[in-house]
């Protein structure tokens, strides 16, 4: 036969010899991590996967927010949100805000203090508009805890903060007014969170 693989009939006893021989532990020891490793790595792509699902869900209820607001508000709202978004400061650093919230200092999170700045009225324009707790811009009653114990505490009983999920009527207000938007026809349901308390 020419072939380079000729099958060599007759004694095949070396054949069982690979088979019978004990495996070496320290052999043993890597196939074993290997497949943990390989059982590891099946679990993170289940959850990378059910996290994207869930991220897609979001995502899409998101986009369908969005465009019923924008139905609802009209393309003013829609244009002028992600300006809004990105320029306007968080609701508890306005400088009123100590009329509204109490900030515990002692629950931030080291080095994330920057966060509850409060500024004066040369930098901040609250464009007349009252202290809105309700608005998407206002930080939850828990944001950047060290301890999960409250770092803003409203002043006002019984009211909500830290909400994403619609404009509240002062934030579509105040939208209107930096854009020079028309100001009538809004009106959006109550937005409702859990507020905590300082334990």
């Amino acid at each position: 036969m020419s072939d380079s693989c000729q099958i060599i009939e007759g004694n095949d006893s070396h054949s069982n010899e690979i088979n019978d021989e004990p495996l070496d532990p320290r052999i043993q020891i890597e196939l074993e991590r290997a497949n943990a490793a390989t059982s590891q790595i099946n679990n993170l792509e289940t959850q990378l996967d059910n996290t994207q699902k869930l991220f897609q869900i979001s995502f899409t209820n998101c986009k369908q927010r969005l465009a019923n607001l924008a139905k609802t508000l009209g393309r003013c709202v829609e244009r002028a949100r992600p300006y809004y978004d990105a320029c306007k400061q968080a609701e508890e650093s306005r400088p009123d805000r100590d009329e509204y919230i109490t900030v515990y200092y002692e629950n931030i999170r080291p080095g994330m203090e920057h966060n509850f700045v409060k500024f004066n009225n040369s930098f901040v324009d609250t464009l007349n508009t009252s202290y809105d707790y309700a608005s998407v811009m206002h930080y939850p009653a828990n944001a950047f805890s060290v301890n999960n114990r409250s770092t803003i505490v409203p002043l006002q009983p019984n009211v909500t903060i830290g909400q994403r999920v619609n404009l509240s009527s002062i934030d579509i207000l105040e939208v209107r007014i930096l854009y020079n938007c028309p100001t009538s026809g809004v009106t959006l349901p109550p937005t409702t969170t859990t507020t905590t308390s300082n334990e």
